[in-house]
């Protein structure tokens, strides 16, 4: 789960790109124009509210002063943000992750633009930048119109959330070949009770644990034959060694990523570096 810089532009430019394109006998040019002030103010609003983490308590809202609804909305931003004369917003949010990879899963990279608030729901923020959110597709499809009700219910927002100053994944190693990788949300991590479940739905929901068990096999599978020269050669305490200096590298880069806890797992497992890395 990745924090991202909030986008540096606003729904206003978005609207008067939008309303610009739209033919003078197009009815949605002039009722984009009329609801434009309406949605200018409920970008502020929905900002405040994020700043504070009440993701949960913004009214669902499917038609904007009686002129606009979210069906209409949801027209606007196929066929003008995503398709359209304000593509070039659409862009700008997919490319403004620096490394290009899904802020949810930390793993694939970005293809789509998420709405946080489902635009089926929430018509004011159809095309409001804070609630679009770079995402990859599979995180996109499992997330799909996601609607908290209680702050726990709340996912993950790279915007406003920074869970990352407080370790809270971890990974176990079972004793057994094939050598199988479990991860998990540390129910013992110092990170407040209420975040921790928030991101424990955020974990659960988009299946991270099954993603991260994957590419941690690959990895696996990857190192080892490094794994055993330098146990081979040197023995096990150097091994041990090289994987713990493979924790704090990857611990320093990325606090709660897969790769430090799968390298914090097998630095902290006698049993692999002692004995299952002989018959790896």
């Amino acid at each position: 789960m990745l924090t991202i810089n909030k986008p540096s532009f606003f729904v206003e430019e978005i609207l008067e790109t939008c309303i610009s394109s739209f033919r003078e006998s197009n009815p949605l040019k002039e009722k984009l124009n009329q609801c434009k002030e309406k949605i200018v103010l409920e970008e502020n609003t929905y900002n405040e509210l994020c700043g504070e983490k009440k993701f949960h308590v913004y009214p669902e809202v499917e038609s904007i002063i009686s002129i606009l609804d979210s069906k209409e909305m949801a027209k606007i931003y196929d066929e003008k943000l995503v398709g359209g004369a304000a593509r070039y917003f659409y862009d700008r949010l997919k490319l403004s992750v620096v490394d290009e990879k899904c802020p949810f899963c930390g793993q694939k990279n970005i293809k789509e633009i998420d709405h946080f608030l489902p635009k089926e729901k929430y018509a004011t923020l159809a095309l409001t930048p804070i609630n679009l959110i770079p995402i990859c597709k599979d995180c996109n499809f499992i997330k799909k119109s996601h609607v908290p009700s209680t702050y726990e219910e709340i996912l993950f927002n790279p915007y406003f959330d920074d869970f990352n100053e407080e370790k809270w994944l971890v990974a176990s190693i079972s004793k057994s070949l094939p050598v199988r990788v479990k991860f998990k949300v540390n129910e013992d991590s110092t990170i407040n009770e209420n975040d921790r479940k928030r991101i424990e739905t955020t974990f659960n929901l988009l299946d991270l644990g099954q993603i991260y068990r994957i590419e941690a096999n690959t990895e696996i599978g990857n190192m080892k034959f490094s794994w055993k020269r330098v146990y081979a050669s040197k023995g096990s305490e150097a091994l041990h060694q090289r994987l713990l200096e493979d924790a704090e590298s990857r611990k320093e880069y990325r606090k709660n990523s897969w790769q430090t806890a799968l390298y914090e797992a097998l630095s902290t497992s006698p049993w692999f570096y002692n004995e299952l890395i002989k018959n790896l």
